[in-house]
């Protein structure tokens, strides 16, 4: 029986000692910082399966519908208050304006123009008096609406970002489905 001769090359012993001094080099360099751990690693996003993705993703569609569909709904019922806010205060002007015609001291329409400027004068120095500038008011009307808001919402104060978060989600994992 004859044996075979295995020699190995000298070209792949002298590859494989250059490859084990690079890492030598590499993890001295480092100071034994390099997690070999990490590398091999398969990241999450690949350890599910494409179902399991799916049914993510077909829930988190129906959350952001539903998220959605409650961000109209709450818009709508601010445009509501909002409108019914503005139309009560014409109503009120407008009652005054009846009830001055009804104590005669409204004939034409010079009268109702010159007590329409006179409630804003009596507005405007209520305003000042109150809060000392004209500016205050703003503030205060936004403060106004800001309660408002926070009437209507109550736990849904930070749909909108919630929305966005789900939505871009959504479409990575759209991208891991396809």
């Amino acid at each position: 029986m004859t044996k075979k001769d295995n020699n190995i090359p000298t070209w792949a012993i002298i590859l494989i000692v250059i490859i084990v001094i690079i890492i030598v080099v590499v993890f001295v360099i480092s100071l034994g910082t390099v997690n070999a751990g990490n590398v091999a690693k398969i990241p999450k996003e690949f350890k599910d399966t494409k179902e399991e993705a799916k049914r993510q993703h077909d829930r988190l569609k129906g959350l952001v519908e539903k998220q959605v569909n409650l961000r109209t709904k709450l818009e709508k019922r601010f445009r509501r208050i909002y409108f019914s806010i503005r139309v009560g205060f014409v109503i009120i002007w407008f009652a005054l304006l009846t009830g001055l015609f009804f104590l005669g001291l409204i004939k034409n329409l010079g009268d109702a123009l010159n007590y329409s400027e006179a409630l804003i004068l009596l507005l405007i120095t209520f305003n000042f008096l109150t809060f000392g500038t004209i500016t205050k008011l703003e503030t205060f009307i936004e403060l106004l609406k800001l309660r408002v808001e926070n009437w209507v919402y109550g736990k849904y104060v930070n749909i909108n970002e919630k929305i966005e978060l789900n939505k871009s989600e959504l479409e990575k994992l759209t991208e891991a489905i396809s």
